[in-house]
């Protein structure tokens, strides 16, 4: 769902338009690798329909010039890693390759939640459980980025000041936005969206 002063990237749970950008913008969403929409099964997040990726060449992308990712903003996904998940499951890539600015928010190789940027990488000091729907928020109040998991805080990482709005295509379910499919998400996701200010942290 989109906030009203963002951009919502993925918009296949709680709505009737899976794989398609919700925002004023209306930008376009590009399905490879024939993602398909499954249920979300039992959850708390009242999520019905979710986008399902098996791990190994699958990917949502946009070239939407809107995401910033500087200044103040948030992110929000929800995802469930596949009991068979292995190695880096990567969630979100703001633009690369295509120059060497970029930024991860992903579950590194011990399902340990992460954010990359800045030429370096911060990570949670806790696992999350596979087989389990959780909801991710990163944000930038301008000073730092923070990253929740469930609304607890679990990182605080390096403030960007990098436009990343002409970076390179954005991804969900892949770490790059090409045939290197090392690290693509296996599992559910559900709702993504990007709002240009920070909402706070989740309730």
């Amino acid at each position: 769902p989109d906030a009203g002063t963002g951009t919502a990237l993925l918009n296949a749970p709680l709505s009737s338009t899976p794989f398609a950008d919700s925002s004023s913008t209306s930008a376009t969403i590009t399905n490879t690798g024939s993602i398909a929409a499954a249920s979300a099964g039992t959850n708390s997040f009242d999520i019905t329909n979710a986008a399902s990726l098996d791990g190994s060449s699958q990917r949502l992308s946009t070239n939407n010039t809107n995401l910033t990712f500087t200044g103040t903003w948030t992110f929000d996904a929800w995802f469930k890693l596949d009991s068979s998940a292995s190695g880096y499951n990567a969630l979100f890539n703001s633009g690369y390759p295509g120059s060497g600015s970029y930024m991860y928010f992903s579950i590194n190789d011990d399902e340990k939640p992460y954010v990359e940027g800045g030429g370096s990488s911060t990570t949670a000091s806790d696992a999350i459980n596979k087989n389990q729907w959780y909801h991710m928020r990163v944000r930038s109040d301008g000073t730092s980025i923070k990253q929740y998991i469930d609304g607890t805080l679990v990182v605080t990482h390096g403030n960007n000041t990098t436009d990343m709005s002409s970076k390179g295509n954005k991804c969900i379910g892949s770490l790059v936005d090409n045939a290197n499919n090392a690290n693509n998400f296996h599992g559910l996701i559900g709702p993504v969206r990007y709002v240009s200010s920070d909402l706070g942290p989740p309730a």
